[in-house]
């Protein structure tokens, strides 16, 4: 995605705890769907992936627009090529490569390959194979084909409260829509929409990123502080414990969530990353380990879910020996490879990309 939005702002304006919690995030996807039987509720990480995006990209955008009084769309799309497009590439090939050994029937290659390449598998009925997780990418491409022409020739040309207003309306527009997929998904023939994948419905996340974005850069701009709490620590083990919650118990299925608890999980999703944002360098976000998976995110995300039918539970037993032997061969092998892309695949063209950055 830009999963793992990498857009990284100059090093002046680097938050190292945004890495962190896209390096989080990613863990909790790589729980669901390594271990689903017990971590029912990693699909969170994908909402927070969501949430950075949204922030992320409106925060690059208003700057570009405030200092140039305009935004470049040929660069912008150039970056969002050359940062997503040459993994999503090597991550088709990587389940093309593996399709046959992983128990799928060969009739549905092309589809799949073609859905996720074209950025419309969320709109595809949902079938089980090794691209079904790029779901989440064609979600964030679609928002940001027309995301920078909104920007561009309405949204920054209003008033700040005006800009709020807007945002905050089509959010509640996309949660009714959403809350409406929930009951009646639509079904016309080639064109699917359900209430987790379409674009329509999922964008929920991504504005409440958009939303945090707008009130930060107005906050800059007239020099004012968000106040921080002097028990910032102890609201942060109440996150860990209520992101901990949802990921034992609740499922993406369940009714709680179809019935309006995402915008719960959407709220917590938004206080995370605003809790990031106010501490660039805290311990728990900041820490090596977690960065260093954090900015390798995209490619472990796009990465992983072909390696992991790869090595399936049905053909290793029950276990626990195997389990925990499949576990170790599933994350060593993603680690690994997403690591090797980021070093042959990433950071050169990310250099490359450098020819398309604002100055």
């Amino acid at each position: 995605m830009d999963t793992s939005n990498n857009a990284t702002p100059k090093k002046s304006e680097y938050v190292p705890s945004l890495d962190g919690v896209r390096g989080y995030a990613v863990l909790l996807v790589l729980l669901v769907h390594g271990a689903n039987r017990f971590c029912k509720g990693g699909w969170i990480g994908v909402d927070l992936f969501f949430v950075i995006s949204g922030y992320l990209i409106t925060s690059l955008l208003i700057g570009e627009y405030e200092k140039h009084h305009t935004i470049s769309l040929k660069k912008f799309y150039a970056r969002r090529f050359l940062r997503l497009f040459p993994v999503l590439i090597a991550g088709i090939l990587l389940a093309n490569i593996l399709w046959n050994y992983s128990g799928f029937t060969p009739e549905g290659r092309i589809k799949a390959t073609l859905s996720a390449l074209f950025y419309y598998i969320n709109f595809q009925q949902d079938t089980y194979s090794n691209l079904r997780h790029l779901w989440s990418l064609a979600v964030e491409e679609h928002f940001y084909m027309f995301w920078p022409l909104t920007c561009l020739y309405f949204l920054f040309r209003i008033d700040y409260k005006k800009k709020l207003w807007f945002v905050m309306g089509v959010l509640l527009a996309v949660t009714a829509f959403r809350l409406y997929l929930s009951y009646f998904p639509i079904d016309w023939g080639w064109l699917h929409m359900d209430s987790y994948r379409s674009t329509f419905s999922r964008i929920d996340c991504i504005l409440l990123g958009v939303i945090m974005a707008i009130v930060f850069a107005e906050a800059k701009k007239r020099n004012r502080h968000f106040i921080r709490h002097q028990n910032d620590n102890a609201l942060l083990i109440i996150y860990v414990s209520l992101f901990m919650a949802v990921l034992f118990w609740v499922r993406d299925t369940s009714v709680y969530l179809l019935s309006g608890g995402f915008i719960l999980t959407n709220l917590l999703c938004g206080v995370a990353v605003l809790f990031a944002v106010q501490h660039p360098e805290h311990s728990f976000f900041s820490n090596k380990t977690i960065v260093w998976i954090g900015r390798r995110s995209y490619g472990i995300y796009v990465y992983h879910y072909p390696i992991f039918f790869l090595f399936n539970f049905k053909n290793g037993g029950h276990d626990i020996k195997s389990y925990v032997l499949i576990t170790l061969l599933r994350l060593g092998l993603t680690f690994i490879i997403a690591a090797l892309s980021f070093k042959y695949i990433e950071q050169p063209v990310l250099n490359y990309k450098k020819r398309f950055e604002v100055n």
